[in-house]
């Protein structure tokens, strides 16, 4: 990526990468994630952080989204912020 001043250049391709933080949320992360990626222009790529979840996230990842999002689980929750570090 080219860097001009006041910005990026625009003749450089840019990509779109959506992060989602999640924590015990696996029903609201199938609605969110779905809608992610069916948009008319979906991002490049989605990363999803699970944040230690004890519930079926991990389940509905793999069962529901697997090649489809990028999965960074973490061994304790480091709430919401610290799942963006």
């Amino acid at each position: 990526m080219a860097w001009v001043k006041g910005g990026v250049s625009q003749a450089e391709p840019t990509g779109v990468v959506a992060v989602v933080v999640t924590w015990n949320r696996a029903g609201l992360l199938t609605r969110s994630l779905s809608a992610i990626l069916s948009q008319s222009s979906p991002p490049d790529l989605v990363v999803v952080v699970d944040n230690a979840s004890t519930d079926e996230t991990a389940a509905v990842l793999a069962e529901q989204f697997a090649g489809r999002v990028d999965v960074v689980t973490l061994a304790r929750n480091l709430g919401g912020a610290g799942g963006f570090a």
